[in-house]
């Protein structure tokens, strides 16, 4: 059986498209990207265990589809991930709609249901079905948490983990960074549209874009100690 903790987490075809968002690592024809934080399933207030009678059940704040922040070590971007996919169960596997197992089943019957992804399945010999967070629960060693960039808890190899830190935002003063490809930014961990940004920061007090004790990316201005400054008014 494929284990998850292997599985990619996205595929991109020559011609750029996006075929499908799921695991841990992202592979493409040139390089490899990988989560840069948490999925919001690994996240406080969601608990390590939830019961789920009907094998389909779903977290209480978490869309189907939300934005993760990947990096390939050199650049970050925001991705949005699907949070959950279809778990079939049957001879003491659990298995996800590409074959990754993703859980384990009890007894000698069969389940089908939905499982958010950050976790794995298990339907019991008593015939109750739990959703365990990775890492956690019975079979925890089994299906370890997913890789995040730069952490030492590693689940699979990186030649270059062990060297860069999971990014919390560019700047050192400001949880904020903005994804270069889309109109897209993270401020203190939410979404939030580059013609938003002026609701939440000030602009920065300079007289030209780039300039000899300060630099302007995109929508934002940093010192020459990265530090955030203010947005960009050339930007705006």
């Amino acid at each position: 059986m494929k284990r998850e903790n292997s599985r990619k987490l996205f595929a991109i075809v020559m011609v750029g498209l996006l075929l499908t968002v799921f695991g841990e690592v992202a592979f493409s024809n040139e390089e490899e990207w990988f989560y840069a934080e948490p999925l919001p399933t690994m996240k406080e207030p969601y608990k390590d265990i939830y019961d789920c009678p009907s094998a389909d059940c779903r977290l209480v704040g978490i869309d189907g589809v939300m934005p993760v922040r990947i990096t390939n070590g050199y650049e970050n971007k925001i991705e949005r991930v699907e949070m959950y996919d279809f778990v079939f169960c049957g001879q003491g596997y659990c298995n996800d709609t590409e074959g990754y197992e993703v859980g384990v089943i009890e007894h000698d019957g069969r389940v089908r249901g939905i499982y958010p992804i950050g976790y794995y399945f298990v339907s019991h010999a008593s015939g109750e079905n739990f959703y365990y967070r990775r890492g956690t629960g019975p079979y925890g060693n089994d299906f370890p948490p997913f890789y995040i960039y730069g952490e030492e808890q590693a689940t699979i190899e990186s030649s270059s983990g062990s060297e860069w830190e999971s990014p919390e935002g560019f700047a050192n003063n400001v949880d904020l960074w903005c994804d270069p490809m889309t109109d897209e930014c993270r401020l203190d961990g939410e979404l939030v549209l580059h013609h938003e940004l002026p609701d939440h920061l000030e602009m920065a007090s300079i007289d030209e874009e780039q300039g000899d004790n300060h630099w302007c990316d995109g929508p934002v201005c940093y010192d020459n100690t990265d530090n955030f400054i203010g947005l960009n008014p050339y930007f705006y």
